[in-house]
């Protein structure tokens, strides 16, 4: 997918290079955020679940330069789960994220779910906004992880068809 302004999204191997430079720059920043939390940079290698059949993961380039990430995993056959979704801080307030968002929920609907959850922190209030903006409803905790605050579930609508 290509945005027309030398920025394109291109699903990746998580493991490969360009997706763990993001992936450890995205847990650094969230360390750095969520200093009395438990994520951090070394969780970069658990991207097994980010691989197809059931997940996927997409690295934003900005000509060759990687400005993002963000994935999609399994939580059930009707349930993908986003995760690592992430914009570089001298790449933001270009509407990236929300690009970012949009092409993943279109990797989640290509991969048969017909919900998305997530989870996010209280200080992450980019994410939060931009979630809710989205569509994003507020759901109970999914999941035992100690650092999410907030967690969201949209339904995904099927992708249109053109009239016949």
């Amino acid at each position: 997918m290509s945005t027309g302004d030398d920025v394109r999204f291109e699903r990746t191997d998580p493991g490969a290079a360009a997706a763990q430079g993001a992936l450890r720059r995205y847990l650094a920043e969230i360390a750095a955020r969520i200093p009395q939390g438990a994520t951090g940079p070394a969780e970069a290698d658990a991207v097994d679940d980010y691989r197809p059949p059931a997940g996927v993961f997409l690295v934003v380039l900005e000509r060759d330069t990687v400005v993002g990430c963000g994935a999609v995993r399994r939580l059930d056959d009707a349930v993908g789960e986003l995760k690592r979704m992430w914009i570089d801080p001298v790449a933001r307030g270009r509407g990236l994220g929300r690009m970012l968002l949009t092409a993943l929920e279109a990797a989640g609907r290509e991969l048969g779910y017909d919900r998305l959850r997530l989870d996010t922190h209280e200080v992450l209030v980019e994410a939060i906004a931009l979630y809710e903006a989205a569509g994003y409803r507020r759901i109970g905790r999914y999941h035992d992880h100690p650092d999410p605050t907030h967690f969201y579930e949209k339904r995904l609508e099927p992708p249109r068809r053109a009239p016949g």
